[in-house]
């Protein structure tokens, strides 16, 4: 009997562990709004916004487009970028630069996916996908 009673005890507390575990490291995953042709994103004093070159409002497929991210209340010692066809240009404590390469075959309804995470010192996760327009390359 008092066996029985330990195990139940013990299942309910890794229970418990486990969902609690879990609840911290889910993450808020959206679509950014597009305001005054640009990409923002904002999480309570969080802010990421993409700034496309000459204020395009897409990318064509194949063409290299040069941008940046620019971060507000972001560990950018702990914050990662990534996404298909995007490449490091530079970075500095302002924020990074890139330069973006759509590939057709990778575009999600034809949008672009590029995907930004940061995990705090307590374990939450600051996590966003951009979403970002692209047209067929002309003929």
């Amino acid at each position: 009997m008092r066996s029985k009673s330990l195990n139940g005890f013990l299942i309910v507390i890794i229970g418990l562990t486990l969902g609690n575990c879990r609840s911290k490291s889910e993450s808020k995953t959206e679509t950014a709004p597009i305001s005054n042709n640009e990409f923002v994103y904002m999480e309570s004093e969080k802010r990421i916004e993409l700034i496309l070159e000459d204020n395009v409002h897409f990318l064509v497929v194949d063409k290299p487009t040069k941008a940046k991210f620019q971060t507000k209340n972001i560990d950018n010692q702990r914050l990662v970028i990534y996404g298909s066809g995007i490449m490091l240009n530079t970075a500095n404590k302002d924020g990074f630069r890139f330069i973006i390469t759509p590939i057709e075959k990778t575009l999600v309804d034809g949008n672009l996916e590029i995907q930004v995470s940061e995990r705090n010192e307590n374990g939450e996760i600051f996590s966003h996908n951009f979403l970002i327009p692209v047209k067929p390359k002309p003929k």
